[in-house]
């Protein structure tokens, strides 16, 4: 895995900087980061699935306001597979442009190599 494209990588924060911005850092080595524009959540999440079967991850604290998006400036993500999951049932989801889900497969990527090396990840949003 290409792990270059996690160190301070802003691709997907430039040109929106006065705009809401979400952080993903591994706390075992802070030069591995993202930032994401907040758009690039509402498109990933913000038409989440209705079946009734609950939600988790991403889905969940995006659509009723808790956890990562509940309010704090800064939030541990303890449960780095329950948020891949989450990720991975929009593999099939069609998105508007190709930014999104060149988003989308990168935050995926940084999940699974956190995971995949025992990392913690540090969420932040400013």
């Amino acid at each position: 895995m290409d792990t270059g494209k996690f160190k301070n990588n802003i691709k997907f924060y430039n040109g929106y900087e006065d705009e809401p911005e979400i952080t993903l850092e591994i706390i075992e080595n802070p030069q591995y980061n993202i930032h994401i524009w907040d758009g690039n959540f509402t498109f990933i999440f913000g038409n989440p699935n209705l079946d009734g079967n609950g939600w988790k991850g991403f889905t969940r604290d995006y659509n009723q306001m808790e956890n990562v998006f509940g309010g704090d400036d800064e939030y541990l993500l303890n449960d780095i597979k329950e948020y891949l999951d989450d990720l991975l049932a929009y593999s099939n989801k069609t998105f508007e442009n190709r930014e999104t889900k060149e988003c989308y497969k990168l935050i995926c990527d940084f999940l699974e190599f956190a995971l995949k090396n025992g990392y913690h990840i540090l969420i932040r949003i400013f």
